[in-house]
């Protein structure tokens, strides 16, 4: 699964791209782990900020920790969920990378798009 935030429309420019998928294990023979990869597109990243930066409202501090939240979700999939259940692939890490993903393009009136 992947999840797209856009700025501009939902064709727009893509501010990250977070992937969510299972991924065999390299050191178990037939086990699997779920994986999580982002990209920062600065494209992207950019524009939004140019469209906001002599907005009174807008906080670039704090949008600078959202964004390391969307970042790290990775690290949060190893250091704090510990990934070694599977089986929760699609129960509360899945509901967890979404809800964020959401949360974040809802604030800054972002799109969503999930592939």
């Amino acid at each position: 699964m992947v999840f797209n935030i856009n700025f501009g429309d939902r064709c727009g420019h893509v501010m990250f791209e977070i992937e969510y998928y299972k991924k065999m294990s390299e050191y178990k023979k037939g086990e699997f782990h779920s994986e999580v990869h982002v990209s920062t597109f600065a494209n992207g990243i950019l524009r939004f900020y140019e469209s906001k930066k002599d907005d009174k409202n807008f906080n670039l501090n704090e949008f600078i920790n959202d964004t390391y939240n969307i970042e790290e979700l990775r690290m949060w999939l190893y250091e704090v969920e510990g990934n070694k259940n599977v089986e929760d692939h699609y129960g509360s890490r899945w509901t967890y990378i979404k809800n964020t993903v959401y949360d974040f393009a809802d604030k800054y009136g972002l799109y969503v798009n999930i592939d």
